[in-house]
């Protein structure tokens, strides 16, 4: 024996002597060292096997040292292991640790490199290495990188290059983790076709009991989905799941998806950089919080910014950053309905985000839509800080449901920045509706005469509007008739007033703009004698009055011209 197998013996021996037991497989060869152990109970499988792989032919060996594992084991994974077909861990409540520097190479493309078939198994640190090989198509996914068919398995600290089809797949499950792991997808940007979008860096499909995921501190570049949730066999509601504290890069379709029966998703501090439309959610209860969605406004389809949450109910959008592009008509907050069977938009609340689209015409924010959502009741927009060109003939913030019951909505004290020919809030079809403390400022020139409103109000029945200030930055404003408060035929009972009114900066600007027969209830004040269609009981404050000119009263009837000067 040489001294260097020598001083390799004796090592081991003495480790042996620490642990009580030590496996060493070497190349599939697995040898145990036993020491004796003194015990007061039942014996303990408290045991660390040791694996060293050698490359592509471990194959047997590797899935012999994982056969040979008993619950409470551990295994720990040393060099290269070369994977031609599927190894499985079919013990439960054992874990596998790959050392550093330790991974796996597989040229497996069709089916699963892992599967963990046992409850409560532990991997972490493996760096797995899958051929360039990618397929997008919509179909139901049947295999992953590591594909997960029990319930508590915790997988920790991986790095996946190059993903097939899926990298971490929990499927059928109710419960699992994932922790500090790297995915980077390398779908190639040139097989994106707009339509394909079966690649995820973790999927989620639920069992039949219902389901709940942890995903945390994962890096994720390059998917077509980074993180989808959905439902593609028997099983029903996802509900609790979260995922915080995640970087999104470079995803085709989506950083995170939900599909149909997924509720109360908790989706925090993470961060979505050139993620197209980075969040898209289904459900209720879900609670969109601290996020950042950041691109790069290149007009690439990567640099489109939105979060949009079908069939809200009780949701939450709070506290995110959002900057980028818009996609084209569509909106970048998009609470609405798809399907004519689920019509309901109600009490969500979307709050104290700062929202800066440098490009594309679109809705920043909107609710309901037309045809679809017939019921929108206790929604509030609140607080948000936003700066985006908007879209013709819609608002920044546009609420829009079908006719039906909708009501109790509430934009109160946001900050909105117009820098397109866009109304700053559109309102159509909602009674008892509140707009107050909202600040809109006008950036934009126009090329000919363009209407723009700052509240815009289409068919709705006693809204209240007040505490608004609407002015033009300076320098701006050209070929543009701004009408801070404008009305469209078909409303009633409005209640108007006061808001802050500053035309110092607009070439043209028009404080109040009522439709004949609405006749709202006003107090509000402004240059002038009143000449408005409004409601008995509406006063006016002259700004530019003396005595006996300065307040007036509405006294009888709704035309324009019964104000009484007092």
């Amino acid at each position: 024996m040489t001294t260097e197998n020598r001083q390799k013996s004796s090592r081991r021996t003495v480790l042996a002597a620490i642990t009580g037991l030590t496996s060493i497989a070497l190349g599939g060869a697995i040898k145990q060292n036993a020491a004796p152990k003194e015990t007061s109970g039942p014996a303990s499988n408290d045991a660390t096997s040791t694996f060293v792989g050698k490359g592509f032919g471990d194959l047997s060996g590797f899935s012999a040292a994982l056969a040979s594992l008993s619950s409470g084991q551990t295994l720990v994974v040393e060099g290269t292991v070369g994977l031609s077909s599927t190894v499985a861990i079919d013990t439960p409540d054992v874990r596998i640790e790959f050392a550093p520097g330790a991974r796996i190479v597989t040229d497996v493309t069709n089916a699963d490199a892992i599967t963990i078939n046992a409850s409560g198994v532990t991997v972490s640190g493996a760096e797995i290495h899958s051929p360039q090989v990618f397929d997008a198509t919509n179909a139901t996914p049947t295999f992953g990188v590591v594909r997960i068919t029990a319930e508590d398995v915790s997988v920790d600290g991986l790095r996946l290059t190059n993903v097939p089809t899926v990298g971490i797949f929990f499927d059928g499950v109710r419960s699992g983790t994932v922790s500090d792991c790297t995915i980077r997808g390398n779908y190639p940007a040139d097989s994106w076709t707009g339509s394909e979008t079966a690649h995820f860096g973790i999927a989620y499909d639920p069992s039949e009991n219902g389901g709940r995921i942890k995903i945390t501190g994962n890096h994720i570049m390059d998917c077509v989905q980074g993180i989808f949730l959905g439902n593609y066999g028997a099983g029903s509601n996802a509900y609790g799941c979260v995922i915080a504290g995640n970087i999104l890069e470079g995803c085709h379709n989506h950083g995170v998806y939900s599909s149909s029966g997924t509720d109360a998703c908790s989706i925090t501090a993470n961060t979505f950089a050139r993620c197209s439309m980075p969040i898209a959610l289904t459900g209720r209860a879900h609670a969109i919080t601290g996020n950042t969605m950041y691109t790069h406004a290149t007009g690439h389809h990567l640099d489109v910014s939105s979060v949009s949450i079908r069939e809200a109910i009780d949701c939450i959008i709070t506290g995110n950053t959002i900057v980028g592009d818009a996609a084209p008509d569509t909106a970048v907050v998009d609470l609405s309905n798809y399907k004519t069977d689920s019509f309901e938009i109600s009490r969500n609340i979307i709050s104290d985000n700062t929202i800066y689209i440098k490009d594309g015409m679109s809705v920043v924010i909107r609710l309901g839509r037309d045809g679809h959502t017939r019921q929108m009741i206790d929604n509030v927009i609140s607080n948000n800080i936003i700066r985006a060109p908007g879209i013709e003939n819609l608002g920044v913030i546009t609420l829009a449901p079908s006719p039906g019951k909708n009501y109790g909505n509430r934009v109160l004290g946001n900050t909105i920045t117009l820098h397109g020919l866009t109304h700053g809030i559109f309102a159509r079809d909602l009674s008892h509706l509140t707009i107050h403390g909202n600040s809109f400022r006008f950036e934009a020139n126009s090329v000919t005469p363009k209407i723009v409103g700052g509240v815009t109000l289409a068919k709705c029945k006693r809204p209240e509007v007040s505490g608004n200030t609407f002015y033009t930055a300076p320098g701006f404003g050209l070929n543009m008739n701004i009408r801070a408060l404008y009305e469209l035929p078909g409303n009633s009972d409005g209640q108007y007033g006061p808001n802050n009114y500053d035309a110092s900066n607009a070439s043209s600007f028009t404080s109040l703009s009522l439709a004949a027969g609405t006749s709202p209830t006003l107090n509000e004040s402004g240059p002038g004698v009143p000449t408005f269609f409004a409601a008995p009981g509406s006063v006016w404050r002259r700004t530019d009055g003396g005595a006996g000119s300065t307040f007036y009263v509405k006294e009888t009837g709704a035309l324009e011209s019964t104000w009484a000067a007092k």
